[in-house]
């Protein structure tokens, strides 16, 4: 299921949510009372306005119930919290208010507003992409923590920066470039660093 897609889902362009290649996909609405369904995996893609109480409240227990999601973080909610950045934590996952820039990896010159891609995790969601390149477009940093909450969900890493990867503070509008393997000694943006 995707819930709260920015772009439309089903906006063929190479820029929509559906160029995903997912064989069955439906849209869910999560502000009734009902919980979230059983489903394969659940995505929020790009969400930038909060989620209310309930709608964490069913997302952390679809969660700790063992449930999958992927979770695509727009930079457009750095200084728009939606929920989910308080809920993860509990899952292992931070998802902080800063951007992540590289600059081998780019290609926009010095601006360095995308990262492309060749470094992928072992997990099966990324494995097509292993022998091809992904473009992200002004990434947000997420680093694995330990598990506040002990829940049924595992977190495994999709992709990685690149060895010159940064990490840049926006909140005050103005870069501040951190190298990016002193943000978190154990979980270096680079794994192979």
């Amino acid at each position: 299921f995707f819930f709260q897609a920015e772009d439309g889902i089903r906006d063929y362009k190479v820029t929509g949510v559906q160029t995903c290649a997912l064989p069955i996909w439906s849209r869910l609405d999560l502000s009734g009372g009902a919980a979230i369904p059983p489903c394969d995996l659940l995505i929020a893609a790009g969400p930038v306005r909060p989620y209310s109480t309930n709608e964490i409240a069913k997302i952390d227990k679809y969660l700790d119930t063992g449930g999958r999601m992927l979770a695509l973080f727009n930079f457009f909610s750095i200084n728009k919290p939606t929920g989910l950045e308080t809920l993860f934590p509990e899952y292992g996952v931070i998802i902080a208010d800063k951007a992540v820039r590289d600059r081998v990896n780019t290609t926009t010159g010095g601006e360095m507003r995308d990262i492309v891609v060749s470094d992928f995790g072992s997990h099966s969601i990324v494995r097509p992409l292993r022998d091809l390149r992904l473009q992200v477009i002004l990434p947000r940093l997420i680093l694995p923590t330990e598990r506040r909450g002990g829940g049924g969900a595992a977190v495994e890493p999709l992709f990685f920066s690149g060895r010159e990867g940064t990490v840049h503070d926006v909140r005050q509008g103005v870069p501040d470039p951190v190298p990016a393997w002193n943000v978190h000694t154990n979980f270096p943006l680079d794994r192979k660093s």
